[in-house]
């Protein structure tokens, strides 16, 4: 019996000397706010004429079957193509293209959808 009581104010007195030794105030302490910041307003004017511009065109088309998908898009991208090339276009190139299944309304497939960026 008394060597419990000797454990149990051996752990009293150890949780009072850490009360009292804890500084007041303790606790978590945010950072200070970064003091390094780079903050740039400017305005400016260009007064000669533009010699390039960036463009992103897209044609998208369905069918019931992934050839017939390919067939309709690859004609639509072409007078696309030809617009672009007809207006001064010389650097195009194709950025993306994608070839899924379309599904109805219930969620059943019902055909080929492919979409071509450039």
């Amino acid at each position: 019996m008394k060597k419990i009581a000797a454990v149990v104010g051996l752990l009293v007195a150890a949780v009072a000397a850490v009360a009292v030794l804890q500084p007041s105030g303790a606790g978590a302490v945010d950072p200070p706010a970064s003091a390094d910041t780079v903050t740039v307003t400017g305005e400016g004017t260009v007064l000669a004429v533009p010699d390039r511009a960036e463009i992103s065109a897209g044609v998208e088309t369905r069918a019931q079957t992934a050839r017939a998908a390919l067939q309709a898009n690859a004609t639509a991208m072409e007078r696309v193509l030809k617009a672009l090339r007809s207006g001064g276009g010389a650097d195009i190139t194709t950025e993306t293209v994608s070839l899924s299944t379309s599904f109805d309304g219930q969620g059943s497939p019902n055909g080929f959808g492919i979409c071509r960026t450039i």
